[in-house]
C-alpha cells in the first residue's frame, strides 16, 4: 500500500515501533515459573497473544479463582517497566518516521501503554518530536484502546479517509475498523503473520516495505 495518499499516520507502539515481544516472553516465563505453569517460546507467544489481554493470560493457564488478573497483570507491568530500556526500536522504525515526516504526513501514537510511560519511552528513544499527538491508556491492563481512538478521531479535525493506522496485532485492525480508517499490520511484533492474514489484514513483513 502506498501511504503517500494519507495525511496522517496513527502508529501503534509496542511491537510496531518498539521491538519488545522478546522481553514480554522473558518476563512472562518468570511469572509462569512462579505459578508452576509451562514456559513458552516466542513463536508460541505470538500465536496466542490477544486482546483483551486477560484472554491471553487464560490461554497460558492462569486460574483467576486462585489469583487475580490484576495481581498478575500488575506484576508483569511493573517488571516490564523496570526493564523496558533493554528494548530497542525495530531497525527500520526511526527511518520510517523520518520518511513519513519528510513526506509531509503528520503522525501520532495510539498505544495500550500508560500515557506517562509512553511519553517517557518516546523521549528515551529520541522520537518524541515526530508526533503531533500521544494517546496512551490510564488502565495498564489494556482495556479501552478503541474508546481512546474514537475520542481522538472526533477531535482531530481529520477526515477518516485521510488516516492510516499502522500496527502489529488483530486488535489494531479492530481499532482501525472502529474509527473507520485503513490499516497496515506489520508481522514483526506480537502476533504471527498467519494470524494477521486470517483476520483479513493488509500485512507487511517489516516497516521497510512501506511505500511512499
Amino acid at each position: 500500500m502506498n501511504i503517500s495518499k494519507f495525511k496522517h499516520i496513527i502508529w501503534d507502539w509496542n511491537g510496531t515501533l518498539l521491538d519488545d515481544a522478546w522481553l514480554c516472553v522473558d518476563i512472562m516465563n518468570l511469572i509462569l515459573k512462579e505459578h508452576n505453569l509451562p514456559e513458552m517460546t516466542l513463536d508460541h507467544y505470538k500465536s496466542i497473544f490477544d486482546f483483551p489481554v486477560i484472554s491471553y493470560y487464560e490461554k497460558l493457564g492462569f486460574n483467576f479463582n486462585k489469583t487475580t488478573f490484576k495481581e498478575v497483570g500488575t506484576q508483569f507491568i511493573h517488571t516490564y517497566e523496570s526493564r523496558r530500556n533493554e528494548c530497542m526500536l525495530h531497525s527500520s522504525a526511526k527511518n520510517s518516521l523520518k520518511m513519513v515526516a519528510k513526506a509531509g504526513i503528520s503522525q501520532s501514537v495510539l498505544s495500550a501503554s500508560k500515557h506517562s510511560y509512553l511519553v517517557k519511552a518516546l523521549s528515551d528513544n529520541h522520537i518524541f518530536n515526530y508526533f503531533s499527538a500521544i494517546n496512551g491508556l490510564d488502565n495498564h491492563n489494556a482495556f479501552g484502546k478503541e474508546d481512546i481512538a474514537q475520542d481522538w478521531i472526533k477531535g482531530s479535525g481529520l477526515n477518516e479517509e485521510d488516516i492510516l493506522l499502522i500496527g502489529d496485532t488483530v486488535h489494531d485492525l479492530e481499532v482501525a475498523k472502529a474509527i473507520n480508517v485503513k490499516a497496515i499490520l506489520v508481522a514483526q511484533g506480537h502476533q504471527t503473520k498467519g494470524k494477521l492474514l486470517d483476520a483479513g489484514a493488509t500485512v507487511i513483513e517489516s516497516l521497510d516495505e512501506l511505500c511512499f
